[in-house]
């Protein structure tokens, strides 16, 4: 699928089929993640496949968002920020939110290929999941992606960001790509006081 068809096509999806995909689709869609951007090259991602439904209920309930419990798989991206803080100090840590962020995209752009839906989800009681799942606390659950067959078809997405208001050109403020020079206007030759 073309990148921007796919781009324009993701939505994040709340209410998934009963079918349950394949669970390789999804490790073939993990696997694209390892194109990422990643500072230094250093891969700093985990990942954890849940398919249990009793333990799909228990994500719904500690991300206090009951329609999880629909989803037939939920993908856990966690990363090792120790990976980075070794290299780049207290700036690794945010390069590893930066590269999980854009793994999760690549991840969520491969699922439309395979025909599947998804959602990211930033709002869950990490302690309880981490817990839950015996992850250690050394590592940073970035984000929960539920994954399924999308139940009903997608509404018009209508987008809130107009993309004029939010480039900038050269400075902060300037919304300008090129100074506008003044430009002297003339008559059509043959009139006389031709300049205006």
């Amino acid at each position: 699928m073309d990148v921007t068809k796919a781009i324009h096509k993701r939505r994040s999806t709340r209410s998934f089929k009963d079918k349950k995909p394949d669970w390789r689709d999804i490790l073939d869609c993990l696997d694209t993640t390892r194109y990422s951007p990643m500072a230094g090259g250093y891969f700093t991602l985990n990942f954890l496949i849940i398919d249990e439904k009793e333990k799909i209920k228990e994500i719904a309930k500690w991300s206090e968002q009951d329609w999880i419990k629909e989803a037939p798989y939920v993908v856990l991206f966690i990363t090792d920020a120790g990976i980075a803080t070794n290299v780049y100090k207290e700036r690794g840590e945010l390069y590893s939110h930066q590269q999980a962020g854009g793994a999760i995209q690549t991840f969520m752009l491969s699922l439309i290929e395979k025909g599947l839906s998804s959602c990211w989800v930033g709002h869950f009681n990490e302690d309880k999941i981490k817990f839950l799942f015996k992850i250690p606390n050394s590592r940073k659950i970035e984000a929960i992606i539920p994954v399924g067959y999308e139940k009903e078809k997608p509404k018009t997405r209508k987008i809130q960001a107009e993309l004029y208001n939010r480039v900038n050109y050269h400075e902060w403020g300037n919304k300008r790509m090129h100074r506008i020079e003044k430009v002297e206007h003339y008559y059509p030759e043959g009139y006389k006081n031709s300049k205006i």
